[in-house]
């Protein structure tokens, strides 16, 4: 009792009797007082710090605490949300830094730290250090528009707007998808608008158009669909539209003519007329024209039934032309068409008139093309288009029909037969090669075609033959050729 705390004490014995007689000294002995309880906190952490270092993670740092007798570790408590109060711990590192993880994107945390010693003592609180986290990855798309309402304003207009998206972050456009036609269900994306309404224009009259409408963030995300929007356009002025809208027929030629009518609800159709010759045929849409036996120009008129002030006409020449049988048209070589009633100098210009189709052939064409009217080929009678190359072959094209028809070629080639190469002439007078140059002939009143065809035969040997061939098919009408004359060339 009364000894002093955390003191080394040391002790010796002796005896002693009732003479008063002492002993020796006993051995000595030494102990310590132990030391009073540990009641003294450590000092409060300072200079705590937060960074963010991902939409994850925040890094924490601070200054050590001191203690009378030593800091054993930290306890790091947490709150989330901004103004936070509600803290508890989660956390009790050794050291003097903590990397807190796992932690949502974009939220606000809030920390405070403090001491302990071995003693149990706690230090008080450090300051609060309140940190976000980063934005992470936007994944959360828009809502889906809402209150789609489709309005048709025209015959070729229909006008749109829907209630707004919201989206987490921020909605950017929309996207309006449309499909034409009553219970449509092929939507096709037509634009991107970025505000609430779109007016969809250059529609068809009397149409039912669909529409839905999605919205879309700055990362991609796509809100569901709206619901889907429907209206009919209003209905347009009628418009009639004949083709052809020119030509040129032979005597009692007959010619197919077809009506299109825009906004003609009811199919009404058109009626037929013509100024000179005759229908054989007469439909809503469609009409057959029987050329009159005289020269001259005919007028044909497609009138819509639902409104007779609308209408379409076309302009055809009729010609006695027996066809275009040899070159320049005549044996005077003048190439006058005294027959030509259907071209003038007022139509023939760029706006009306031009290419009307092509057909591919297997050389280059140095002959006159040949023309026949009324010719009896491919199970009918047509105005026929004839064709020579100077890679030996003869091509019969229908000369009305687009795209092209071919009613047959004739190649007089065969294995080791060829056309001649323009190098063995010496000259380059004809590119490349040279097979029919001449523009043939044709006998109108047999439908024969004559041409004379060159051609290189072996290694050195080059003739000219004359071939007499049907117009209806291109076969021989004369089973033999005639050489003309053998000539070499070196």
């Amino acid at each position: 009792m009364g000894l002093t705390a955390s003191t080394s004490y040391s002790y010796r014995l002796r005896a002693t009797d009732a003479a008063s007689n002492l002993s020796a000294y006993s051995s000595t002995a030494s102990a310590g007082t132990p030391a009073p309880p540990d009641t003294t906190p450590p000092t409060a952490p300072t200079n705590l710090t937060g960074t963010a270092a991902s939409a994850s993670q925040i890094n924490l740092a601070w200054t050590a605490s001191t203690d009378n007798v030593g800091v054993t570790g930290y306890m790091v408590e947490r709150c989330t949300g901004a103004g936070c109060s509600n803290f508890a711990q989660f956390a009790a590192p050794t050291g003097t830094t903590f990397n807190d993880t796992g932690l949502a994107a974009t939220t606000s945390y809030s920390y405070r730290v403090r001491a302990t010693d071995a003693a149990g003592n706690l230090s008080p609180y450090s300051t609060i250090a309140t940190v976000s986290t980063m934005a992470g990855p936007d994944t959360i798309p828009p809502n889906a528009p809402t209150n789609l309402m489709v309005t048709a304003v025209s015959d070729t207009q229909i006008n749109l707007v829907w209630t707004a998206s919201t989206d987490n972050v921020g909605v950017t456009g929309y996207m309006v998808e449309r499909c034409q036609g009553a219970a449509c269900s092929n939507f096709v994306q037509i634009s991107t608008p970025t505000a609430t309404t779109f007016s969809d224009t250059g529609l068809t009259g009397t149409t039912s158009y669909s529409y839905r409408v999605r919205a879309t963030d700055a990362a991609g995300n796509l809100s569901s669909y709206s619901s889907t929007g429907t209206a009919s356009t209003a209905t347009g002025p009628i418009s009639v539209v004949i083709t052809p809208v020119r030509g040129g027929a032979t005597f009692s030629q007959s010619m197919n003519f077809t009506a299109n009518l825009q906004n003609d609800v009811s199919a009404a159709g058109v009626t037929w007329t013509a100024s000179g010759g005759t229908f054989s045929s007469q439909g809503k849409t469609t009409a057959t024209y029987v050329a009159p036996n005289a020269v001259g120009n005919a007028t044909i008129t497609a009138t819509s039934i639902a409104d007779v002030t609308k209408s379409a006409s076309a302009n055809i020449g009729v010609t006695d032309l027996v066809g275009v049988t040899t070159y320049h048209n005549n044996p005077s070589r003048d190439g006058v068409n005294s027959h030509e009633f259907a071209l003038t100098t007022a139509n023939v210009k760029t706006s009306t008139f031009g290419k009307l189709f092509s057909c591919p052939v297997d050389g280059e064409v140095y002959a006159q093309p040949l023309w026949m009217p009324n010719l009896a080929i491919g199970g009918g009678t047509h105005n026929v288009v004839f064709v020579a190359t100077q890679n030996d072959s003869i091509y019969a094209f229908d000369a009305d029909a687009s795209p092209c028809h071919q009613y047959w070629q004739r190649s007089f080639l065969r294995a080791g037969v060829t056309a001649v190469p323009f190098a063995d002439t010496g000259t380059d007078d004809i590119n490349k090669t040279i097979g029919i140059t001449g523009t043939p002939v044709i006998d109108p009143a047999t439908n024969i075609l004559y041409a004379i065809v060159k051609t290189k035969e072996g290694t050195a040997n080059y003739h000219q033959r004359l071939y007499a061939v049907n117009l209806a098919d291109g076969k021989d009408k004369v089973t033999a050729d005639y050489g003309l004359r053998d000539r070499r060339y070196r």
